[in-house]
């Protein structure tokens, strides 16, 4: 709670949020649309929910290499243990390859 009074002493009101204006234009450096990246990284980020609990909070990136040849998956939770997680994010990347 000390953390939260501080930040609100510092910012009593938060900056809006703005929409992400991406081209809807392929780039060469890109292989997906930024339609189908959020599509995927919205359905990673819903089987990454194993619980109701709302005070839980999950996000995932998706960061493509440069090269185009490879993808990562970058998960980070207000929660400690990951293992099993990653342990099935792992599984559903050996089938996608």
């Amino acid at each position: 709670m000390k953390i939260v009074t501080l930040l609100y002493m510092l910012n009593q009101f938060p900056e809006s949020s703005k929409d992400n204006q991406q081209s809807q234009a392929l780039s060469i450096l890109h292989q997906l649309s930024f339609q189908r990246e959020k599509k995927i990284v919205d359905n990673l980020t819903f089987l990454s929910a194993t619980t109701d609990n709302s005070t839980r909070i999950m996000t995932i990136c998706l960061e493509k290499a440069r090269d185009r040849s490879s993808c990562t998956i970058q998960l980070t939770s207000n929660i400690d243990d990951l293992d099993e997680i990653v342990y099935e994010f792992k599984l559903i990347a050996r089938i996608l390859k």
